[in-house]
């Protein structure tokens, strides 16, 4: 029964608050709840009771992966922080102290999975459920999408449950050290998960990222035809420049035709090899 369960007492409370107090420190910020958040807490509403080590790791979670951004909301900025793992949501409101601090006041706190709210949300992501063999790709039983278990080149830890998953899935993308193509089908194979899953606004932003990449695609392009076109040009002024300097060697009355043949070899030599380092490089740029 859901009253069996132990209850998180004041003494707890006082013991989570000083230790989310020392996390969100580091960015300025310190925890308070209210009194409805104390009573909420061991609510049967919940229908499961809210542990301690739930409680703590929320503020964990949140702080490592949100921590400087929600800092940056500044006062009377209102928000929720979301466990998808354990279905905890957490309203908060940022308020400033008379030190200039930020106080992040949780105000309540509910056990609840399909929770809605117009504010901005901090959601940390459950944890991998891996797929089965002979399992469906839309079954419940797991949370893979469309994936093999552990394909060769995948960027690992991407996401698409909200923007900021989306956000920094894309900067993960970006900075995996792969190749242009392999981040551009990274992020379409993202985008077209998070549209099966309804997830629309993530969406948007790898498309951002995709329709970014492709614009680089196209100058990478218009560069290499700009230098190929170059290196003609340049091959067509020295082979103009040779044809003049020879036609003004073989017009000089004065040097002797085995002066003047020599002279046409070497020159003729060098507009080989001129042409053959122009064709190695084209090759290499291929």
């Amino acid at each position: 029964m859901y009253l069996s369960e132990r209850f998180v007492t004041s003494s707890d409370l006082n013991q989570i608050e000083k230790y989310a107090d020392r996390l969100f420190a580091k960015v300025g910020v310190d925890v308070e709840f209210t009194r409805h958040f104390v009573d909420r807490v061991n609510d049967e509403r919940n229908k499961k009771q809210i542990s301690v080590a739930e409680l703590v790791r929320i503020f964990n979670k949140v702080y490592q992966k949100f921590g400087k951004a929600i800092a940056r909301l500044g006062p009377d900025a209102e928000a929720v922080m979301k466990d998808m793992r354990t279905d905890i949501n957490m309203p908060f409101v940022l308020k400033l102290m008379r030190n200039g601090m930020l106080e992040l006041v949780a105000k309540t706190i509910m056990r609840k999975r399909n929770f809605k709210t117009s504010n901005k949300t901090f959601s940390v992501e459950a944890k991998r459920i891996p797929r089965k063999q002979g399992q469906p790709a839309n079954s419940k039983k797991h949370s893979d999408l469309y994936t093999d278990e552990n394909p060769k080149g995948t960027i690992h830890g991407l996401k698409f449950a909200t923007v900021e998953d989306a956000e920094d899935s894309v900067k993960k993308i970006d900075n995996s050290g792969k190749s242009h193509a392999h981040k551009i089908q990274a992020a379409i194979a993202m985008e077209q998960r998070a549209r099966v899953a309804k997830k629309f606004s993530a969406a948007s932003v790898y498309r951002k990222y995709i329709n970014k990449m492709k614009k680089v695609t196209k100058m990478k392009r218009l560069k290499e035809v700009i230098e190929h076109d170059k290196e003609n040009v340049s091959l067509v002024q020295r082979q103009s420049n040779a044809k003049d300097f020879l036609g003004r060697i073989n017009s000089h009355r004065s040097l002797s035709d085995s002066t003047s043949s020599t002279i046409n070899r070497y020159i003729r030599r060098r507009s080989r090899n001129t042409m053959g380092n122009i064709y190695d490089n084209q090759r290499s740029s291929i």
